[in-house]
């Protein structure tokens, strides 16, 4: 592993510039700005930056780390060389599903709407159904009515009536 260095800490300072401005923050790495034979890994916090590299050093996975500044934004960085990147890929996934929290934390709600919706999913099928049969009678219903011809159809008597 490498140390930050001057170098390195410029070229945290390039990426952080661009982060405002054109990360849409759907990932967590990006083409390093001035090597592109790099990859870098961002971290928001110590736990995912340190389990990051503690499965890059399993995995005998060349890269430099570079931690923030005190006044800085908190982000963990990892350079890491392109020719790895499937490794580190499924290392990064690792690590996100090692950390990753609920979208809702309890489990008493997390429950009530999986149901609440599985009712509402079994509600619109039995729906479904129900009209499927009152179209069906409904056209039954027509096709008698117009082979039927000792009484004319009803929209025409509603016209007849007008007239």
């Amino acid at each position: 592993m490498a140390e930050s260095t001057q170098k390195t800490n410029r070229i945290r300072d390039q990426m952080e510039a661009g982060l405002e401005h054109f990360d849409m923050g759907l990932v967590n790495y990006r083409q390093h700005p001035t090597n592109v034979n790099f990859i870098v890994y961002r971290f928001k916090d110590i736990h995912r930056a340190d389990t990051f590299e503690e499965k890059l050093k399993v995995a005998n996975i060349w890269y430099e780390r570079s931690n923030p500044e005190e006044d800085e934004k908190q982000l963990y960085m990892f350079a890491v060389e392109k020719k790895f990147f499937n490794k580190t890929q499924k290392l990064n996934f690792e690590t996100e599903a090692k950390h990753k929290k609920f979208l809702i934390p309890h489990k008493v709600f997390r429950n009530f709407f999986v149901l609440f919706f599985m009712s509402l999913i079994v509600l619109a099928a039995v729906g479904y159904c129900q009209s499927r049969k009152v179209l069906q009678e409904a056209t039954e219903q027509i096709e008698t009515s117009e082979n039927n011809f000792s009484h004319p159809p009803t929209f025409y008597r509603r016209i007849a009536s007008f007239g």
